[in-house]
């Protein structure tokens, strides 16, 4: 079996990884949202570079929201167009 962790704009990790979902790299990440859920795939979003931040099934990268919503501020870690309330990576 091959690792099935999704990285972003890239897709499955790919890295083989015996009867196990996810490779060494990949078994022990936590999600960077809740902190606890063991993190499946990356942020997607881009601009000039894309976030990266470590997600779980459940959660939503919360570093990028829309304009709309008064309290945003540029994400310093992915430095694109990804809008933040939070302003720290996991």
């Amino acid at each position: 079996m091959t690792c099935q962790f999704n990285r972003a704009w890239i897709g499955a990790c790919g890295v083989e990884c015996g009867d196990a979902q996810f490779c060494e790299e990949h078994r022990t990440v936590l999600c960077g949202e809740c902190r606890a859920a063991h993190a499946v795939k990356e942020c997607g979003v881009a601009s000039s570079m894309v976030c990266g931040r470590k997600l779980c099934r459940e959660c939503e990268c919360s570093l990028h929201q829309t304009r709309a919503d008064p309290e945003w501020a540029r994400c310093p870690t992915c430095g694109g167009s990804g809008l933040a309330k939070e302003v720290r990576h996991a």
